[in-house]
């Protein structure tokens, strides 16, 4: 078992690139690491054009505000499709927890990102935690179980 700690996510990659090149020599194999052009999920945005991709769904999505398809398109790429498509409305995006905090992202980030509570919502996978206030926390805390129940089976 390794464990990495510290670094950034601009860095982990070439850490674990760093740790498998170790490992491979120490098993005798010489492969040259893959990971270096592989596309993180979400981010096979067409043509590597983030403004343009973020324009196109800020026409797709006219009906979110504008920095919040900036945020979904920052910090889901293509994947922010698995939780707009098909809505009409913000109502579609099911119940509000305040700062621009909705369920269908909840639900996405419990059923895909393996989120389990709060800390992971708002730290690990946002940052959100920086900007929310006690009220939006408490909101989440109360609907995370049934959210949990709901996307896992």
């Amino acid at each position: 078992l390794i464990s990495v700690f510290g670094g950034k996510l601009t860095s982990y990659r070439y850490l674990a690139e760093e740790v498998v090149d170790v490992l491979q020599k120490e098993i005798g194999r010489d492969e040259e690491a893959w990971t270096s052009t592989a596309v993180l999920p979400g981010g096979d945005i067409p043509n590597e054009d983030f403004e343009l991709f973020a324009g196109k769904k800020q026409k797709e999505y006219h009906w979110l505000p504008a920095e919040l398809v900036q945020r979904y398109a920052r910090s889901y790429g293509t994947r922010m499709d698995h939780f707009l498509s098909g809505a009409k409305t913000v109502k579609d995006l099911g119940k509000h927890y305040g700062h621009h905090i909705y369920e269908a992202e909840i639900f996405y980030l419990v059923k895909h990102e393996w989120v389990r509570d709060v800390e992971d919502i708002l730290w690990r996978r946002s940052k959100l935690g920086m900007k929310v206030d006690e009220k939006t926390m408490e909101k989440l805390e109360k609907a995370l179980p049934k959210i949990i129940d709901k996307a896992m089976p």
